[in-house]
């Protein structure tokens, strides 16, 4: 049985409100975002995973330029900066694939486009997060993540839009 075949069914977050950027517009109930402007900018899950494995579902609905800059990843819940850039905060970038952790990229998988499906599976007890992009899986992208985590969306191009289901 492969890593994937354990996952537990994909997990409805809804996007936090509370801790949204004023450049991020929230419809859906809370389960699409869009970026209202071009600069970088984070918005946060409201599950704190700590134990257990979770699986996230993401949509790329809008890319306005000719490709997504938009990354999905896990930050911690305290994470003030972009996730990208931060020690606390590990993501699958669509621009061009790659996986960045602490303003650091290593290549990964493969680029996003509009109407494509990102999965992302957190292990919390074995401390792993993988992704997979349109069913293809690529793998563990990181181990030794964080002991308390959200799951976060990092955006820049203005009308970029993704929505969880």
């Amino acid at each position: 049985m492969c890593e994937a075949d354990t996952q537990p069914a994909f997990l409805l977050d809804s996007f936090n409100s509370s801790t949204k950027p004023t450049n991020i517009e929230l419809t859906n109930n809370n389960h699409t975002i869009k970026s209202t402007n071009s600069t970088w900018k984070t918005i946060r899950g409201t599950t704190i995973m700590k134990t257990g494995k979770f699986s996230f579902r993401f949509k790329i609905d809008e890319v306005p330029s000719s490709t997504t800059a938009t990354m999905i990843g896990v930050c911690k819940p305290g994470v003030k900066s972009i996730c990208y850039e931060n020690q606390d905060g590990w993501v699958f970038y669509g621009y061009n694939g790659n996986k960045y952790h602490h303003n650091v990229d290593t290549s990964y998988g493969a680029k996003w486009k509009k109407g494509d499906v990102v999965g992302m599976f957190v292990d919390m007890d074995k401390k792993t997060l993988r992704f997979e992009l349109n069913g293809k899986d690529y793998g563990v992208a990181y181990t030794n993540i964080s002991n308390e985590l959200v799951l976060a969306v990092d955006m820049y191009y203005s009308g970029e839009q993704i929505t969880i289901f």
